[in-house]
């Protein structure tokens, strides 16, 4: 079986686009807090709706990036 390596730079990209999903899960949770006029003590109860909702929106990013590279590589094989 062949061995799958993961270099550091795709290591540093993947933890930059988890890190990005968590940000953009934090700050519409900010909005709806502010929104909604909770408490800012929402901020940290909601933490576990932030961390799945990051993972929603991971796995919709990778999703989108597997159906553009199958885009891309069937083009590339028509030329």
């Amino acid at each position: 079986m062949k061995d799958l390596i993961i270099t550091g730079k795709r290591q540093k990209h993947e933890l930059f686009a988890l890190l990005t999903c968590f940000v953009l899960s934090n700050i519409l949770n900010i909005i709806a807090i502010v929104t909604y006029h909770a408490p800012a003590w929402e901020v940290l109860t909601s933490i576990i709706y932030v961390i799945c909702f990051t993972i929603f929106l991971y796995v919709v990013w990778i999703v989108l990036r597997i159906i553009l590279y199958g885009i891309k590589r069937t083009f590339k094989k028509n030329q």
